[in-house]
C-alpha cells in the first residue's frame, strides 16, 4: 500500500527505511501495549526534559522500543511489556538537536528512586561519555525536586 516513489524505491538508508517499515506493520500488533504506553506517558511525562545539550523522553509505543533496541543492538524491547505494566520505567537520552537518533537507554525503578541501567550502542554505559554523562547527571538532580505522587498527601496536609 506504498506509494512508489523514488525514496520508497530506492532509499537512501535501506536499513533505517526497512526498520520504520518494520514499525508501521508492528504499530498493528501492539494497539494494546500502546494503549498503556500512553497512560504511562500521560503520567510520567513530568519527567521528560532538556538538560544542556541533550533531552531525556518516554517511550510513547512499543515500537519506540523496537526501534531504540535495533539501533543501539540491545534488549530493552524485551522491558515493552513490564514497562507498559508500570513495573519499570524506561527514559530515552538523545542528543536535542537529534532527537529521533537514540543515544541512550535509561531504566530507573519504578519509585524513579534508583538508576537500574543506562546504556548505548550494544550496550556500553553511560559512564564512558563524559558530555552525556554530565548531562545524564543533570537529570538524576533534577527528578529529585519533582514531588513523587507518595508525596501528594503530606503536601497538603503542610
Amino acid at each position: 500500500g506504498l506509494p512508489t516513489t523514488k525514496d520508497n524505491i530506492f532509499p537512501k538508508n535501506l536499513n533505517r527505511h526497512h526498520i520504520n517499515l518494520s514499525k508501521t506493520i508492528e504499530i498493528e500488533e501492539n494497539k494494546e501495549l500502546d494503549k498503556a504506553f500512553m497512560k504511562r506517558y500521560e503520567k510520567l511525562n513530568i519527567y521528560e526534559m532538556k538538560v544542556g545539550p541533550y533531552v531525556v523522553m518516554l517511550p510513547k509505543s512499543v515500537n519506540d522500543l523496537v526501534f531504540e533496541s535495533k539501533i543501539l543492538k540491545h534488549c530493552v524491547q524485551n522491558y515493552a511489556e513490564r514497562y507498559a505494566k508500570g513495573k519499570t520505567n524506561i527514559f530515552f537520552i538523545r542528543k536535542a538537536n537529534e532527537k529521533t537518533e537514540p543515544l541512550y537507554t535509561l531504566e530507573m525503578s519504578v519509585d524513579m528512586s534508583r538508576v537500574v541501567q543506562c546504556r548505548g550502542k550494544h550496550g556500553i554505559d553511560i559512564e564512558n561519555d563524559k558530555a552525556a554523562n554530565k548531562a545524564f547527571k543533570m537529570f538524576l538532580n533534577k527528578i529529585k525536586l519533582i514531588p513523587k505522587e507518595s508525596d501528594k498527601y503530606a503536601r497538603i496536609a503542610n
